[in-house]
């Protein structure tokens, strides 16, 4: 009997586009990624600024009623607002707030596209305290803290994608709104160094010299005039007639007088601390987690892309200063920051935007010499196995909220992702044959 020869040569067509695939792998679990972080945000968004138990409306409400000047600036612009169009006070402030988280999260994306590929940069996308927790838990999303975010997502987008007299008119526009933002929330002050980051951009001429000082002065006053004119307990009566004014009948904020009433209150320093310092003490013992969960994965991923290079010229080494203000005004102040956890995540996902822009700024020409973002066999299986991790993760833990009761999650869901970590972990002896196209 003739013996017919099977000609298999058909069956390794595929490999290139196979190959092509897992090479874009990176890219369709990134898009994936941020499309689910902008719906799930918000959603989140959506939900805590319309719910007629929240409080997180109370941030957005304030006016400058009886010369009541303390977080009053987006209280009257959202009444004016509301004047002019008829809608709601909620109405107008939670599609503000959702325009303003998906303009983060495109700026967002658009910072770490080019880090797609790196399998320690997702450390910088997906950890406590980081973009994807900060975003989707639900006590981060509804403060106005998203307002401090997309001025900083922008004026970094900005320092990167524009060039000379563009990119000077960017940053210094992006950074004179710092002005009206700290007036807006006097905490803000804590963050406004790490967003002079983006200076390092920038030729430092005589005009953008004098314009930052100018910013700086501006910043300055904005502080102390926030501070002095705090209100008086005469005005108290006032700030809250105008808050339940704004708000529809139905809603309620019993829950939260003694919140409402320390905050809408012309206090002393004494009083702050008197009345915070209590509440604080209790959740210190809890400080050194809080700092690991945020800080934690922020300096592994730091450490492994070895940007200590992009810090290490003059404005590199200005710039690490900034940072280190930033953090010591926390530390300094977390005796009288009431949702301190909350702004250690602002923190980690402000410092990690600068290190980005610093990076694409530096070695926009090297990121693909950076370490884990060569193509090899262990490079190709780690960064898959981060990646579906990851995801999985992303659907099955429920990270709860952002608090001094820190990231709590359900052991059933550890488990399941520890599974697919070890099932996405086979993956290396499938991929052999990609890499040299033997038979």
């Amino acid at each position: 009997m003739e013996q017919i020869p099977l000609h298999l040569g058909h069956l390794r067509k595929p490999a290139p586009t196979i190959r092509r695939l897992v090479n874009d792998l990176p890219t369709l679990v990134f898009c994936f990624f941020f499309v689910l972080l902008a719906v799930m945000s918000s959603k989140n968004y959506w939900f805590n600024l319309t719910d007629i138990f929240g409080y997180c409306i109370t941030d957005w409400a304030v006016s400058y009623a009886g010369g009541f000047i303390r977080r009053g600036l987006s209280g009257d612009v959202i009444l004016w607002i509301c004047a002019q169009t008829g809608y709601s006070f909620a109405s107008i402030t939670v599609i503000i707030a959702v325009i303003c988280n998906l303009i983060f999260t495109a700026t967002v994306a658009i910072l770490v596209y080019p880090l797609r590929n790196n399998h320690w940069a997702w450390l910088l996308i997906y950890g406590p305290g980081s973009f994807a927790v900060g975003m989707s838990t639900k006590s981060m999303c509804g403060h106005k803290d998203v307002l401090l975010l997309v001025l900083a997502g922008l004026l970094f987008l900005g320092a990167i994608k524009f060039a000379d007299i563009f990119r000077t008119v960017w940053v210094l526009a992006c950074l004179a709104l710092t002005i009206p933002l700290v007036l807006s929330h006097e905490g803000y002050v804590i963050f406004i160094p790490i967003l002079f980051v983006a200076i390092s951009s920038l030729k430092l001429t005589r005009p953008v010299i004098g314009a930052v000082l100018l910013i700086m002065i501006g910043l300055a006053a904005a502080a102390l005039v926030s501070v002095k004119f705090s209100g008086t307990y005469a005005q108290r009566d006032a700030i809250i007639d105008t808050f339940f004014n704004a708000m529809p009948v139905q809603y309620s904020i019993r829950p939260f007088d003694q919140y409402v009433a320390f905050w809408y209150l012309g206090q002393s320093i004494s009083d702050t601390f008197a009345f915070v310092a209590p509440r604080n003490a209790m959740s210190l013992p809890q400080l050194p987690g809080a700092l690991m969960l945020s800080f934690g994965q922020l300096i592994i991923a730091i450490k492994m892309l070895h940007v200590g290079k992009f810090f290490s010229d003059t404005k590199g080494k200005i710039c690490a200063g900034l940072i280190l203000l930033s953090c010591l005004l926390l530390a300094a102040l977390m005796t009288f920051i009431i949702d301190w956890t909350r702004f250690f995540v602002i923190m980690n996902m402000l410092i990690t935007l600068a290190v980005i822009m610093r990076i694409r700024l530096i070695g926009e020409h090297t990121l693909s010499l950076l370490p884990g973002a060569k193509w090899s066999e262990q490079n190709a299986s780690l960064r898959f196995t981060i990646m579906i991790t990851l995801i999985a993760a992303f659907f099955l833990l429920k990270p709860g909220k952002v608090s001094p009761d820190l990231i709590h999650f359900g052991w059933e869901n550890a488990f399941a992702v520890l599974l697919i970590t070890l099932i996405a972990h086979c993956r290396p002896a499938s991929t052999r044959f990609l890499k040299t196209g033997e038979p």
